[in-house]
């Protein structure tokens, strides 16, 4: 078995015999990118958006309440975060390993060491 670890648990367990190939590619850090985009900037733009009745929450400032201007606040704030995610993300390595049920993706935390390196090539990285 493989076991892929992360600090002191256990994040994946694959089975050898079941393992068709095995190696580690250069991927970004924030698993799906495009999908974080979409999502950031559909989060931004909601409060924005005329066809939502009012824009930004406001007129619950001129009525006395001030309960849109959270939901606001909420969009802007978890929208602008994705994206500074998004944004940030650097090239990390990821190990992959192709199986029967699918492919796992693991992101790694550092470089690999020259022994880790060797076990992966003898496993058929």
């Amino acid at each position: 078995m493989l076991l892929v670890l992360e600090g002191n648990r256990v994040r994946s367990v694959i089975r050898l015999g079941d393992l068709k190939n095995l190696r580690i590619e250069m991927r970004r850090s924030f698993k799906h990118p495009v999908v974080g985009a979409i999502v950031g900037a559909a989060l931004i733009a909601a409060p924005i958006s005329p066809f939502l009745g009012d824009p930004f929450g406001l007129s619950g400032v001129f009525y006395g309440s001030l309960i849109p201007i959270g939901g606001t606040l909420f969009c802007l704030g978890i929208g602008g975060f994705t994206l500074y995610e998004v944004l940030r993300a650097r090239r990390v390595p990821w190990l992959i390993a192709n199986t029967p049920a699918g492919e796992y993706s693991h992101a790694l935390d550092n470089d690999l060491s020259p022994e880790e390196s060797q076990l992966l090539t003898a496993l058929g990285a």
